[in-house]
């Protein structure tokens, strides 16, 4: 956990009324998130048979679970950063973005390893229907089998952040 008394003179600390609503947001979309690993575990017995059908729906889980991952850290990058990426390659800045640190402001918020295989999920949600269409479908097997460990990756790091916005809160209060 991040030293809080580094971050407690920083000027811009979120108002009580924005922590709460990225607060919300997150455990929302963590809530959301768990729902659909549990789907995609639920129906990952039938890979060895898996038709496109199957496998296009076990796709589109893949691909709202980015969405609301994704979600997540835009809260955070808004909340605290105070920004937000616009270029055509946002989605990858946000995630290297999200792994450092920023001064007086933030811990990082995403490992590396957590970030590689967010990356991943990130370049199948750009492409999905060239994934959901391949007749290997090789990446919605592979993206399946990895959704709990990064799941649980996910779950540890938002609520280690969380948590230490919590404490910053207290400490300013």
């Amino acid at each position: 956990m991040a030293d809080i008394k580094r971050f407690q003179k920083a000027e811009h600390i979120p108002s009580l009324h924005i922590f709460k609503q990225a607060g919300e947001t997150i455990d929302g979309n963590l809530r959301e998130m768990e729902l659909l690993v549990q789907q995609v575990s639920a129906k990952k017995e039938f890979f060895p048979t898996a038709d496109t059908n199957l496998l296009f729906y076990l796709g589109s889980f893949l691909y709202d679970f980015y969405a609301l991952v994704e979600e997540c850290l835009l809260v955070i990058a808004r909340a605290i950063d105070r920004w937000v990426p616009s270029s055509l390659d946002w989605h990858e800045r946000l995630l290297t973005h999200l792994q450092k640190p920023i001064p007086e402001k933030r811990p990082p918020l995403l490992s590396a390893a957590t970030a590689a295989l967010l990356l991943d999920y990130l370049y199948f949600y750009l492409n999905f229907h060239r994934h959901c269409s391949n007749p290997s479908h090789a990446k919605v097997k592979i993206m399946s089998e990895n959704l709990e460990q990064l799941y649980r990756k996910l779950v540890r790091e938002l609520n280690t952040f969380v948590g230490f916005l919590e404490m910053l809160q207290r400490a300013r209060h």
